[in-house]
C-alpha cells in the first residue's frame, strides 16, 4: 500500500512530462507576469515558470502532489503559491495574465460537463489580454482506426525501469479502452527483483478529438490563437504527436 506522497514519486519517477514542453510554456509566458497552473501536480511546470521570475500558482487536488510540488520549490529556492483545490471548479479573488495546463491535464476531467466546468473557471480568471493553453496526446487516428480488442485488458507491455526508495523496479502497463465514452484507464504495476508487485495505480483519461476542441472552448467564453501538433509550432497530426492549443478570451 502506497501513501500520498509515494504515489507522487512513482508517477514522476515514470511520467518526466513532453520534450519541450517546459521551453513551451516559459515561451508563452513572456510579457506576462503570473500565471495559473491547473492539475500541477508535484511542481515540474510551475516551478521552471516561477525560477524565470513569474508569479506562479498552482490548483492541485492530490495532497501528495501538492507536497510534492512544495519539495521541488523550497529545493529550487523558489516560492509558488500552492491551492489545493479542484481544476474543474474554483474561485480564487484574482485573475491571471496565463493559464496553463500542461502534460494532458485536461484529459483527467472524465467527463463533458467537468471539462467545460474547468474550462469556464479559467475564463473567469484570465486577465485582460490574457491567454490559456493546454498540450495533449492526440487520438484521432487511435480513436477511428482501432478497435478495444486490439488492446486486451489483461495486457501488460514494459513501459520503463525505475529506483523508487533504493529498489529497482520493472514498470508495467495495461490499459482498458472505453471507445463510446473516449475513456482510457491505464494501470501501472510496480514490479520487484524478485517478481513480487510492490505498487499499483490507475490514472484515467477522457481524451478529446480534434473536432471536438473548438467548440469546447467556444462554449467557455474562449476562441483559439493557434492550434499546432508539437511544441516548435508544427501542423497537427490526427496520427499521433500532440494537440498543442493557446485560446483567449472571446471577445
Amino acid at each position: 500500500m502506497t501513501d500520498a506522497r509515494d504515489n507522487a514519486a512513482l508517477y514522476d519517477a515514470v511520467h518526466a512530462g513532453t520534450p519541450g514542453d517546459v521551453e513551451h510554456y516559459l515561451r508563452l509566458a513572456e510579457g506576462a507576469s503570473s500565471v495559473l497552473e491547473l492539475g500541477c501536480g508535484s511542481g515540474r511546470v510551475l516551478v521552471a515558470l516561477a525560477a524565470a521570475g513569474l508569479d506562479a500558482s498552482g490548483i492541485e487536488i492530490d495532497r501528495g502532489m501538492l507536497e510534492a510540488a512544495r519539495d521541488r520549490a523550497a529545493r529550487e529556492g523558489v516560492r509558488v503559491t500552492l491551492i489545493e483545490a479542484d481544476m474543474a471548479s474554483f474561485e480564487l479573488e484574482r485573475r491571471f495574465d496565463r493559464i496553463i495546463v500542461p502534460f494532458t491535464g485536461l484529459y483527467c476531467l472524465l467527463t463533458t460537463e467537468r471539462l467545460e466546468a474547468c474550462l469556464r473557471s479559467a475564463r473567469a480568471h484570465l486577465a485582460p489580454g490574457g491567454l490559456f493553453a493546454f498540450d495533449a496526446y492526440v487520438a484521432d487516428d487511435f480513436h477511428d482506426q482501432t478497435r478495444p480488442e486490439d488492446y486486451p485488458d489483461d495486457l501488460l507491455e514494459p513501459v520503463a525501469e525505475i529506483i523508487h526508495d533504493g529498489e529497482a523496479l520493472r514498470v508495467l502497463e495495461k490499459s482498458r479502452w472505453d471507445r463510446d465514452r473516449q475513456r482510457v484507464d491505464a494501470t501501472y504495476v510496480y514490479v520487484g527483483p524478485d517478481g513480487n508487485v510492490r505498487h499499483v495505480h490507475t490514472i484515467g483519461h477522457r481524451y478529446l478529438r480534434r473536432h471536438e476542441v473548438e467548440p469546447l472552448l467556444a462554449r467557455a467564453g474562449l476562441s483559439i490563437v493557434s492550434l499546432h501538433g508539437d511544441f516548435s509550432g508544427g501542423p497537427y497530426d490526427p496520427s499521433g504527436g500532440s494537440l498543442v492549443v493557446v485560446a483567449r478570451g472571446a471577445r
